[in-house]
This record gives C-alpha cells, structure tokens and sequence, in this order.
C-alpha cells in the first residue's frame, strides 16, 4: 500500500514537473522569437503555451502583440477586445485598449481608433503615446471627411457637367433629326411640285407651238391667196386698155394696201 501511495506521488510529481518544464519552454521560446522580430514563430509558441494556460493574461497579452506584429491584425483585435472587456487587472485593460486602439487603426477604422485611445485614457490619463496617437487618429480623421466632402462635390460637379453636355448632345441631336425630318418633307413635296407643275408647262408650252403654228400657216395661206388675187388681177388687166388698167391698178393696190394694215401682228 505504501508502495502505490509512493508511485502515485513520483508520477504527479513527475506529471506535474514536466507540465511546468513544456509550459515554460514554449513561453521562452516564444518570448526568444519575439526578441528577434520572428513574431509568426513567437505567435506560434504563445499559441501552445495559451493550451496549457488558457486564462493566462500575459499569455493572451503576448500572444495578441504577436498576432499584430505579423499583421494579423483581425485575429489581434479579437485577443485584445476580449482582455479589455474581461481581464481583473486596471493596468491589463489600459494596455489592452491602447493596443486595441492601434490596432483598428492599422485597418483603418479610425473612428474605433478613437474610441479605444480615450478609454485607454480614462484609465491613464498620463498615457503620453495614447495621447499623442489620439491626436493623429482624430487628424486623420478630419482630412479623410474632408477628401470625402470634397471628392463628393467633386463628383456632384462631374455629374451636373455630364448632364449637361448629355442633354446639349440630345439638343442638337434633336435639332439634327429635325432638320433632317424638315428637309425630308421639303424634298419629296418639291419634287411632287416639280413633277405636277411639269405637265402645265409642258401643255402651255405645246399650246404655244401649236398656235404659233397656225398663225405661220394663215399667214402662209393669207400670202398664197394674196398670190393668187394678183395674178388673176395681172391677167383680167391685161384685157383692159391703158386708162382702164390704170385705174384698176390703183384701186388693187388700195386694196392690198388696206388688207395688209388690218392684218393683226402677233
């Protein structure tokens, strides 16, 4: 009996020896890593050694710092949100929130930032780097809600500009199709004028031959008969003695002479 009390002792001992020896192995070899800017190995270390002590502060702590050295900024976030809000120590929660606070600013959330700086403050108001990193955040913070406003006018400037070139391309688009419609319409129509106009001159115009015509074929006729009138009048004179052909003669030619003026000149 003696013997197995003996052997349950040697073996917690040992148990319990070598528990302490793996813990405080991995924690060297972690705080090794972190001296010599290996943080993905010191990350890694603290992370077997948070197995072994998981409400362990400083094993959070530094397991936290780890993850932001790396750049695991989301994964740091979370180990740094989760001390602030549950670890016993004032000093723990004022560190915690300060590098909370600079690691939502490493993301860009300035305003998170913020509010992690002056809780860090209220617990430490002598925090100079909280200060100073509280200052730079709300800085940050103004110029990015200025660029905003500005780049916000900016764009409702290019917009206001866009519209109205758009709707002076659609003014004179419009304007465009309607002269294009305008000379549309005028073409056909004096085409149309052209065309019904064509056939009223063309007959105005056969009008005119044709009437030209037969005033040159009266006058023809006219001149034929004139003609004929004299020759008879020649030959129905030449059967008259001197006096009588004299006579005759003169009132021939009267006559001619007044058929001739009452001819009508067109």
């Amino acid at each position: 009996m003696k013997k197995i009390l003996l052997a349950i002792l040697i073996l917690t001992f040992y148990t319990s020896n070598s528990y302490a020896i793996s813990f405080n192995q991995e924690v060297s070899n972690a705080q090794s890593n972190y001296k010599k800017n290996e943080f993905e190995s010191a990350y890694k270390n603290y992370q077997k050694a948070q197995v072994n002590e998981p409400k362990n502060d400083s094993i959070k702590y530094n397991l936290a710092n780890s993850a932001y050295k790396s750049g695991k900024y989301p994964e740091a976030e979370n180990i740094f949100k989760n001390l602030s809000d549950e670890s016993n120590s004032k000093e723990m929660k004022q560190k915690s929130l300060y590098n909370l606070g600079n690691t939502f600013y490493k993301q860009s959330k300035l305003e998170d930032a913020i509010k992690s700086y002056e809780s860090s403050l209220k617990l430490d108001p002598n925090d100079i780097k909280a200060k100073k990193n509280l200052e730079k955040a709300k800085k940050e913070l103004q110029e990015k809600k200025k660029n905003e406003d500005d780049r916000k006018k900016q764009d409702k400037q290019d917009n206001k500009k866009n519209n109205s070139k758009d709707k002076d391309k659609k003014t004179k688009n419009d304007q465009g199709d309607k002269d294009k419609n305008k000379k549309d319409d005028k073409s056909p129509k004096g085409d149309n004028d052209k065309k019904d106009n064509k056939s009223p001159n063309n007959e105005n115009k056969k009008d005119k031959q044709d009437k030209d015509e037969n005033k040159n074929s009266n006058k023809k006729q006219e001149n034929k008969n004139q003609n004929m009138k004299k020759e008879e009048a020649e030959k129905w004179l030449n059967t008259l003695n001197d006096n009588n052909k004299k006579m005759v003669s003169d009132m021939l030619k009267k006559k001619m002479i007044q058929a001739y003026k009452s001819q009508k000149d067109w």
